[in-house]
């Protein structure tokens, strides 16, 4: 079986990004595995943004993420995009609002 490069990651989070600017989301929450492997970095950029201002996943200081090789490839970041019509809906409500 083929290995997912991080550029089909990264292009898979994109997508869905446009998908959502599509559809005139207003909001994106990032939401987290919520469990002891998340990293202090991806804990601390979870929340709500509005569609144009949500950083790219995954992110740049995530120390799950082949990016910092930190993790020598073993693991990934797990955060993902929520869709977010009113800010009261989100996924994650004891993350900050980053709005």
């Amino acid at each position: 079986m083929p290995e997912i490069t991080l550029a089909e990651v990264r292009k898979t989070h994109r997508d869905t990004l446009m998908r959502y600017k599509q559809a005139r989301i207003p909001f994106v929450e990032i939401v987290t595995a919520d469990d002891e492997h998340v990293c202090d970095y991806c804990e601390k950029h979870a929340g709500l943004y509005k569609i144009g201002r949500v950083p790219p996943l995954p992110h740049k200081g995530c120390t799950a993420s082949p990016l910092t090789k930190k993790t020598e490839g073993k693991t990934w970041c797990r955060c993902c995009y929520a869709p977010i019509y009113e800010p009261e809906e989100m996924v994650q409500p004891n993350h900050k609002k980053h709005i």
